[in-house]
C-alpha cells in the first residue's frame, strides 16, 4: 500500500518500507528483490514505497518566554 509522501521529503532508501537497517554497522538493506542487496542512504529505486514509521521528523522550537514577572504576563 503506498502513502503520500510529504512535500519537505526526498525520496531515498532510508525512507522505504522495503528497507532494512543494520544497526551495528548502519547499513541499509533492500528487501525487496530474492536476496538483500546493499545500497547508499540516497539511492532510490523505482519500487520506492514510502514507511511512514522510519521517517522522524524534527521537532518544533518552542518560542522563548519572557516574561520577568506575573505583571508581564497579565
Amino acid at each position: 500500500m503506498r502513502k503520500k509522501l510529504p512535500v519537505s521529503i526526498t525520496k531515498c532508501c532510508a525512507l522505504c518500507e522495503y528497507a532494512k537497517k543494520v544497526t551495528v554497522t548502519g547499513e541499509i538493506l533492500c528487501a525487496r528483490s530474492k536476496n538483500l542487496k546493499r545500497v547508499s542512504d540516497d539511492y532510490c529505486c523505482k519500487k520506492f514505497s514510502f514507511d511512514i514509521l522510519s521517517y522522524r521528523p524534527n521537532p518544533t522550537k518552542l518560542p522563548k518566554f519572557n516574561a520577568t514577572t506575573v505583571d508581564d504576563i497579565l
